[in-house]
């Protein structure tokens, strides 16, 4: 009996001692689930891409021939634009940068009209909140994407297919297409 109670004596201290770190760990808190289904969910209200820009969230969304730009609250729901001022940066693939100041648009937006700029590699946006600045950084993944490749025969070239393959004409290979027509083979 006395060797159960040191036991007990013994565990019971450490159970309660771990019995709310193991809670801790388990309960990630509102804030921490809801910014960790934002990253899963990566599109926000307008359909965009989300990016963090503590506390709040921004999402951006090409749609027109324009880019939009949103401020989005704590939770990634969308929040008015009244009083808010902003400008983005825009890094092209070239390594250029070029500034432009946010319009408002809506009541709950922004706009960038240059079409100049929709081929952006990187575009990191300040918005100035309650005179505090936050910010938020986003790649543009649709420059990154392959490009559809097509093949052509360099004998026949209005024979033409989205892979590689033969010539119904002649048997040759088709050849990728480059910028400049079907690939030359010089012999």
């Amino acid at each position: 009996m006395k060797k159960l109670a040191v036991k007990l004596l013994t565990i019971l201290p450490l159970m309660l001692i771990s019995a709310p770190i193991v809670q801790a760990q388990h309960d990630h808190g509102s804030e921490k689930r809801e910014s960790h289904h934002v990253k899963e969910l990566a599109k926000g209200p307008h359909g965009g891409t989300v990016e963090e820009a503590k506390p709040y969230y921004a999402e951006i969304l090409i749609k027109d021939g324009e880019i939009l730009l949103y401020l989005l609250d704590a939770d990634a729901k969308k929040m008015g634009n009244k009083d808010i001022t902003g400008e983005a940066t825009f890094t092209m693939s070239d390594g250029k940068s070029i500034k432009e100041t946010l319009t408002a648009f809506g009541d709950d937006g922004f706009v960038v009209s240059n079409k100049d700029l929709l081929s952006y590699s990187n575009c990191l946006v300040v918005f100035l909140v309650e005179g505090k600045n936050v910010s938020a950084k986003f790649n543009n993944y649709s420059n990154n994407l392959q490009k559809e490749k097509s093949y052509s025969c360099p004998m026949h070239p209005g024979i033409k297919s989205d892979k590689a393959g033969k010539c119904s004409e002649c048997g040759m290979n088709l050849v990728e297409d480059t910028k400049n027509g079907p690939e030359q083979h010089h012999h």
